[in-house]
């Protein structure tokens, strides 16, 4: 991803807003930021690639137990940390083949990396959706070849009038950087609205609607929405929702964010 710059209108003014490849952001020559989304990374549910080496190590304990011993401290502090269902039963797997030699070193590997794959294939599959989104909203183009983008258009899109995607911010006090997926209004209504796009499963989608949003979705609108008024953005919004969007496109559930939360 090249570094891009983009034009924020203030109510006084504009600003500059600069993004770079890893996802840091700046103003003019200031000091990169890190994005919201890096900052709450250690509370993504959704983030099973970053324990691919873990387990990958757990592999090794299961093939070479005397390597426990000698990574015993690392090993308990990998075991201290929490992850999505899907980490969690590859690790399961794997220890219940501790000792059981009949999977060889490279058919474990072969399962971690499909799940690796599979996760990747999802993360694609979001990207493609914000895209459609994106195009749609900036320049009226529909994807009928998206089944999550038409869910999307029917359920959601139809029935909004669109302002503005994927528009940079940032905190000017505590210093870091985001994107809002996209704004828009009621037609007929006063007020912004502002929009962030998430893809699950169905079987996480009906657990949302049972019981509730992620907190780490809801901090990252919240701190999205702090930033819009610490900046004094024309875009500032009234309203905050997170739009869950089932992979199989069968599904949307649409919560609405508490304007002070955190």
């Amino acid at each position: 991803m090249p570094t891009e710059t983009q034009e924020h209108i203030l109510q006084d003014g504009t600003i500059e807003i600069s993004r770079n490849g890893n996802h840091q952001y700046w103003i003019s020559d200031g000091e990169k930021m890190s994005s919201v989304t890096t900052m709450l990374g250690h509370l993504d549910s959704g983030a099973f690639g970053a324990g691919t080496g873990w387990t990958r190590k757990l592999i090794r304990y299961a093939m070479f137990p005397e390597l426990e011993e000698l990574e015993d401290t690392r090993r308990k502090e990998r075991r201290r940390q929490t992850g999505d269902d899907a980490r969690k039963e590859e690790t399961d797997w794997i220890l219940k083949t501790r000792g059981d030699h009949s999977h060889t070193y490279e058919e474990l590997l072969d399962h971690v990396d499909a799940a690796n794959k599979a996760s990747q294939e999802a993360t694609d599959e979001g990207n493609r959706l914000h895209d459609a989104i994106h195009q749609f909203i900036e320049n009226g183009t529909v994807d009928e070849t998206n089944d999550l983008f038409v869910t999307w258009l029917n359920q959601i899109g139809n029935h909004y009038e669109w302002s503005a995607s994927e528009r940079f911010l940032y905190h000017p006090v505590l210093m870091f950087g985001g994107t809002v997926d996209s704004f828009s209004k009621m037609p007929g209504a006063d007020g912004t609205i502002i929009w962030d796009w998430k893809t699950k499963s169905k079987e996480q989608i009906e657990s949302i609607r049972k019981n509730g949003p992620l907190n780490k979705d809801v901090a990252q609108v919240s701190a999205y929405t702090h930033a819009l008024q610490a900046m004094k953005s024309q875009l500032s919004p009234t309203e905050a929702k997170i739009a869950y969007i089932a992979r199989d496109a069968s599904d949307v559930v649409v919560v609405d964010v508490d304007l002070e939360y955190g």
